[in-house]
């Protein structure tokens, strides 16, 4: 994916987000991930639109694969022990933030 396609997507599900289209964000995310499903950071960006829909068990999956994806980045596992805590999964949100 390009430089100028990827500044186009992120353009775009950032508008679908302001305007509250969270299923039309998931969608263009959804696309680029198939294009390139080892980018951690759509996952992550698929999670955080996920959670703004409150769609939390979504949300954990994607978070989950980012931090398969990229282990080292802190910020998937403090938004999946987040979203854990919110689903009641106190334990597994203790876990992710080990």
């Amino acid at each position: 994916m390009s430089a100028t396609h990827l500044g186009d997507l992120d353009h775009t599900v950032r508008l679908a987000v302001r305007e509250k289209r969270f299923q039309d964000a998931l969608k263009l995310l959804q696309q680029a991930v198939e294009a390139d499903p080892e980018r951690a950071d759509l996952y992550e960006s698929m999670g955080a639109v996920s959670t703004m829909a409150g769609r939390d068990a979504e949300a954990a999956v994607h978070f989950r694969r980012a931090c398969d994806l990229q282990p080292e980045k802190a910020a998937a596992y403090v938004n999946l022990g987040a979203v854990q805590n919110r689903m009641g999964q106190h334990e597994a949100a203790v876990e992710s933030l080990l």
